[in-house]
Order: C-alpha cells, then sequence, then structure tokens
C-alpha cells in the first residue's frame, strides 16, 4: 500500500487538504489503497489503516504533522511559504489543522473513488476555492461584518466565521475586508459560547499579540460558562449557567478550538478546564466510536464524531505528556488522558461511513 507520509512543522488549509495538496504532475490517486496515511518517520513504522483510510493509530491525529507524499509522489503544498509566516499571515492553526485533515483525507478517498484524476484536478479546486472567497468578500457590509445565516442581525461568530474561512484562502490580514472586519470585530464582548470561541479563534491567528486582552477576557467567559456539576461536567451550552446545566457536543467543541488557539497564543487555560473537558468527551463516546449530540448515547453522526476526535486529541494536547514514546515495537499515544482507542474506534467508524454526499447518521 502507498502511503501519505507526514512531514513535520507544516501549515494546513482545509481547502488544501480537501484536495489532496498539490501533487505533482502525474495520475492522482484513484484507489481507497492508494490513500493512507504513516506516521512521522521518527516513529520508525508505518501505522495501522481504518476503514477508508489509514491513520497515525498511536498519536491519534499527528501532532503537527501534515500530507508530505500522495500515492507515492511527492505533494508541493500551496500552502508552503506559510510555514515560517507573521502570524497575521499565518493558516489555521493546529486543532482546526486536525479537523482538516481528517476530513480532507476522508474527502480524498471518496473523490479517488469517484471521479477520475483528469476530471478534477488542482486547478480546478483552486478555481472553486477563488469563486467561494470572490462570493463572501462581496457579501461584506460597508462596516466590515458579514450576516448569520438567515438572520438580518449582525453576528460576531458568523463575521469571525467568514474571516477564518477568508483567511485561510489566502486573503492577507493587511486587505482592506479584512482590516474592516478586524476593526468590528475588536468591538464586539459576544456572550454566546460559539461567538465567543470564533472571535477567540480569528483574533489568535491575525493579532495575538495585539488582542491579548480580548483573548484573555475570552479565556475567562469559556472556562466560567464550562458545566462543572452533573452529568455533563465538562461541556458547553450556548451561555453561561453559572457551570450548571446540560451542554452539547456542537458548542463544546467550539469552546475547545477557541481555548486552544488562546493556548497557543501564550493566554494560560486552567487545566482543569482541559480534564473536566477530556473526560466528558471520553464519557460520551458511543460504545460503535461515534459521538452525537448529547450525552447519553444520542446517535452518532459523522460532524459530531469529527467534533470527538478533534477534541480528544485538543484535550490530549494539554493533559499529560505531549509527546509520543517509543518502546520496543509500540508506540503510546500522543498526549495524555485519553486512550488511544478512543480516536482509533471514532476514525474507524468515520472512516467507514464518510460520504461526500450526506452527514453520516443524519
Amino acid at each position: 500500500m502507498s502511503s501519505i507520509v507526514f512531514g513535520r512543522e507544516a501549515v494546513v488549509t482545509p481547502a488544501i487538504l480537501a484536495a489532496g495538496g498539490k501533487p505533482a504532475p502525474g495520475r492522482g490517486p484513484r484507489t481507497r489503497s492508494d490513500i493512507s496515511i504513516g506516521c512521522p518517520p521518527q516513529h520508525g513504522k508505518p501505522c495501522r489503516g481504518y476503514g477508508r483510510f489509514a491513520t497515525g493509530a498511536c498519536c491519534g491525529i499527528g501532532k503537527r504533522d501534515t500530507i508530505t507524499q500522495v500515492g507515492g509522489r511527492p505533494v508541493q503544498p500551496a500552502w508552503e511559504p506559510a510555514v515560517n509566516a507573521r502570524p497575521s499571515q499565518r493558516p489555521l492553526h493546529r486543532p482546526l489543522r486536525s479537523v482538516a485533515l481528517l476530513i480532507g483525507i476522508c474527502a480524498a478517498s471518496v473523490s479517488a473513488l469517484a471521479a477520475p484524476p483528469e476530471q478534477l484536478g488542482p486547478t480546478d479546486i483552486q478555481r472553486s476555492i477563488d469563486r467561494a472567497r470572490d462570493y463572501l468578500l462581496k457579501q461584506q457590509k460597508p462596516d466590515g461584518t458579514w450576516e448569520a445565516m438567515r438572520s438580518s442581525n449582525k453576528s460576531a461568530g458568523a463575521t469571525a466565521l467568514v474571516m477564518l474561512a477568508l483567511a485561510n484562502s489566502g486573503v492577507p490580514a493587511t486587505e482592506p475586508p479584512m482590516q474592516r472586519a478586524l476593526a468590528w470585530m475588536r468591538t464586539q464582548q459576544p456572550d454566546e459560547t460559539y461567538s465567543v470561541a470564533l472571535q477567540t479563534m480569528i483574533l489568535a491567528m491575525l493579532a495575538p499579540e495585539t488582542d491579548r486582552a480580548i483573548l484573555e477576557r475570552n479565556v475567562e467567559w469559556l472556562e466560567r460558562a464550562q458545566v462543572k456539576q452533573g452529568p455533563a461536567t465538562g461541556s458547553w451550552s450556548y451561555k453561561q449557567n453559572e457551570g450548571r446545566g446540560i451542554g452539547d457536543n456542537s458548542n463544546s467543541q467550539f469552546a475547545l478550538l477557541g481555548l486552544h488557539e488562546a493556548a497557543r497564543a501564550g493566554v494560560p487555560v486552567s487545566q482543569d478546564t482541559w480534564i473536566r473537558g477530556q473526560q466528558y468527551w471520553v464519557s460520551c463516546v458511543n460504545p460503535d466510536g461515534s459521538w452525537g449530540y448529547t450525552i447519553g448515547h444520542a446517535a452518532g453522526s459523522g460532524s459530531m464524531t469529527c467534533a470527538g476526535i478533534a477534541s480528544v486529541w485538543i484535550t490530549s494536547e494539554h493533559v499529560g505528556t505531549p509527546d509520543a514514546r517509543a518502546a520496543r515495537d509500540v508506540v503510546s499515544c500522543c498526549g495524555g488522558g485519553a486512550s488511544p482507542k478512543v480516536l482509533e474506534k471514532g476514525l474507524d467508524w468515520l472512516g467507514r461511513r464518510f460520504t461526500v454526499a450526506q452527514n453520516p447518521g443524519t
């Protein structure tokens, strides 16, 4: 089996991953066996495969790793110049890269079966990205905002989400549309988990030094909003409820994404917050490896299983030892706290059910 080989310290965007990077000229992967992932070279041996794709089972989704080969051919990522970029120019950080990696590999495996490579190449994909970017830019309001879907209300969350998409499609933070959006974003004090987390993500990505005070405020808000008692301890809901109530897995994944980006920017996050978060996600995984929308073994879905895998991986970055450890022929999981089996079963469930046409389980 040929493999997608991990490199180190690369920066990944969802669009590029969905395209499988920018392969060198030649025939693209056509079968499932052409698309797999190997562990980083220092792990010393390939990882096992699961379902429609293989993954670094020893280390979950990978730690600062990305694709460098597809089907045995070198990949020349379009995002390569961003590796040493200034904070205001950096594409997606690791937690988002991890989600993108998972989705991208699934999409690549299915796309390889659905259409011959000659019908869809990097140029076609980049053209689609450019059209989507241009569409979003045209939707911006004069004050720098974007409206939330199906609503005329201006939303810090919606605006931050569009900014993330634009930044990761290659729009520099110095461009006027981004500057207008950034100026507006700095005036906002959102009070819902989605919006607080998304504001944190975009400011940590574009201007972590300038906006440190906002990042600290948002970390405090998210930590206070985490449920701290009852069966859903460690989760988040839409609002702050004095640490009580039952959260959901959608809000919870966004909260962890925001906290992780803030932590990467140097803002302290309580170890208790990470521990509660990881214990929550491990406690609500279904026996088959999937996650549903809420605790209580709700029916698994593709979107929530992606959220569960990413959340366990994110919290493992902050709980216990961060690096993989090798002993004889066994590589222990990167990160701490959660068993790698949780990630393995989740990836297996998703790999067997993923389709580009429908969110599995919905």
